[in-house]
């Protein structure tokens, strides 16, 4: 997805944000600590890309996109900031928290997964910055990494996550 982004819409950097206590999900089994270092060893040899960890907003409180988003902006006044996301999470996009104030916060990059079509999103799009990517096809989900199908992660990320005993079954 950020290898797409960054070719259709010239992006000199891109962020890989992981949530602390992410609000749209269970807890994670993996810490925040060993996400960020398998994030951290995905990138290893890609100087435009780069693990970002955003302070925690307070105990126990979820992580927001848009308390993310903010710090971002606060860290780099004027910077042109965009939001990565695919399709199916972009239309999940009125379940979020300040979920209009996010989308006037940043730019959208919002790529085509599993058959959705712009129609299918047009309207949450509708008077904001969104760009669309069409035909583009995952190699691999999240979700299948962590039920133990990595094949297509990086090696150091999949031995990582044996030593630390993550995500097995």
């Amino acid at each position: 997805m950020a290898a797409a982004a960054e070719r259709a819409c010239g992006l000199d950097c891109i962020y890989f944000v992981p949530a602390e206590r992410p609000w749209h999900r269970d807890p994670p089994r993996a810490s925040f600590a060993d996400r960020y270092a398998m994030v951290a060893l995905a990138l290893e040899g890609k100087r435009t890309w780069l693990p970002l960890a955003v302070p925690s907003p307070g105990p126990r409180r979820p992580t927001y996109a848009i308390d993310q988003v903010r710090w971002i902006a606060q860290q780099q006044p004027g910077a042109r900031l965009h939001y990565v996301v695919g399709a199916d999470a972009f239309a999940t996009l009125p379940t979020w928290h300040q979920h209009q104030r996010l989308l006037k916060s940043c730019e959208w990059i919002v790529l085509a997964l599993a058959g959705t079509r712009w129609r299918q999103v047009q309207p949450l799009a509708a008077g904001h910055a969104v760009h669309w990517i069409a035909d583009f096809a995952a190699p691999q989900s999240a979700t299948a990494a962590r039920r133990g199908r990595g094949s297509g992660l990086p090696s150091a990320v999949r031995a990582y996550s044996q030593r630390a005993g993550l995500y097995a079954h």
